[in-house]
């Protein structure tokens, strides 16, 4: 049975108004946007897909990372905001909800292994009989195979059908210039969050912003 993240929202002030924002934060820090050596919360606001990195820190808000959160903010601006660092940043108004983050959080239909079969964002690249696979086991043992680098794996599923990619790198195998291009490619491409629908040992991973398919999967073990 599928572990969902309840993520919430809250209500915030947009510079000129009165009104509060909803946000939700999730449970995982990742690497910053254009900062190195800074890990950043990822939020999005009420209405939007997906998620954002947030760099810098939310006024009043102590992050536990064994849980998510639903929190009511007021934005602000910041004119003199360093190089790299967001103007607009968020004070915290109160915690409205929080949610223990789950330990594992693949569904059932997805757990085992998987091979990439189409990839719909470039028609030139054929991925069918190149090694593009994945082997999905709980949030420890989870891995993938991107051409010729092999990634330590984290899923996070939400509501609605969305999950969100993460890797760390674990092994480097010899790579041709193609291969490596195709590898960090779709690298950058599935360190994303998509929508996923699953049937009958099939997998599609479809855009959270255009809801078109982007890459299919089938299973390889059944």
């Amino acid at each position: 049975m599928r572990t969902l993240l309840v993520i919430l929202f809250c209500t915030a002030l947009v510079a000129g108004h009165s009104k509060n924002k909803v946000i939700y934060i999730l449970n995982k820090l990742v690497a910053c946007d254009n900062i190195t050596d800074m890990n950043c919360i990822q939020y999005h606001e009420q209405g939007e897909k997906g998620w954002k990195t947030l760099k810098g820190q939310i006024e009043g808000f102590r992050f536990d990372p064994d849980m998510c959160y639903k929190l009511e903010v007021k934005d602000y601006q910041v004119p003199d905001a360093k190089a790299d660092y967001e103007s607009k940043r968020f004070k915290l108004v109160k915690v409205l909800a929080k949610t223990e983050a789950p330990v594992e959080a693949i569904p059932e239909e997805m757990k085992g292994y998987w091979k990439m079969t189409r990839m719909n964002f470039d028609s030139s690249r054929n991925v069918a009989d190149r090694n593009i696979s994945f082997h999905l086991a709980g949030e420890a043992n989870s891995q993938a195979t991107l051409v010729c680098q092999t990634y330590k794996l984290q899923l996070v599923f939400f509501e609605q059908n969305q999950v969100k990619f993460s890797f760390k790198k674990s092994k480097n195998k010899s790579c041709d210039d193609a291969s490596f291009d195709l590898s960090m490619a779709l690298y950058d491409l599935l360190s994303n969050t998509f929508i996923y629908e699953c049937h009958n040992g099939y997998c599609s991973l479809q855009s959270t912003e255009s809801g078109k398919t982007v890459f299919e999967l089938a299973r390889t073990d059944l």
